[in-house]
């Protein structure tokens, strides 16, 4: 399951949300725990970090 929740550091200059994936072992949590539902819609996902020596460049000028 995939949900959006609020960017981090390194997807805001982006977009203000980014996804939150759910392994299928989760799935159950997520429908009967709210502590865990809670947890999840509010947690921010760790920092991205760029491993290539490139940046892809738009086609639109923005």
């Amino acid at each position: 399951m995939i949900l959006t929740t609020q960017a981090n550091a390194s997807v805001s200059p982006v977009h203000n949300r980014m996804p939150v994936v759910l392994d299928e072992s989760e799935l159950e949590d997520w429908v009967y725990d709210d502590k865990f539902t809670e947890y999840v819609l509010h947690k921010i996902p760790p920092k991205h970090w760029r491993k290539q020596e490139y940046e892809q460049q738009s086609l639109f000028l923005t």
